[in-house]
């Protein structure tokens, strides 16, 4: 398992990240290795891919779902749990019993 985060700097509400995640360097380079590492892998069917949180922002829509990757959306986002009970979750567990 491996969680990339777009801006690795806490902020109470998000809206200073959100303003400069696309011109920080280490972002830049986080999004390069996702779609060019991370998303092929998932669409072989690999590994999984969970976009929890930020999804527009990592160059993602719902429209990107497929067997192995998952979009967050809505509420999901607000907390972006793996649980028995999200999406993300049951992909997860999957993965783990093959």
């Amino acid at each position: 398992m491996c969680v990339v985060q777009l801006v690795a700097y806490h902020c109470k509400d998000g809206g200073p990240a959100k303003r400069v995640a696309r011109r920080l360097p280490s972002s830049q380079k986080s999004i390069r290795f996702v779609h060019e590492w991370v998303v092929p892998r998932a669409n072989a069917g690999e590994i999984g891919l969970i976009v929890a949180q930020a999804a527009e922002q990592w160059g993602f829509s719902p429209a990107d779902e497929c067997q192995s990757t998952i979009v967050y959306r809505g509420g999901e986002c607000r907390g972006a749990y793996q649980t028995v009970n999200t999406r993300g979750g049951r992909l997860l567990r999957r993965l783990i019993s093959n």
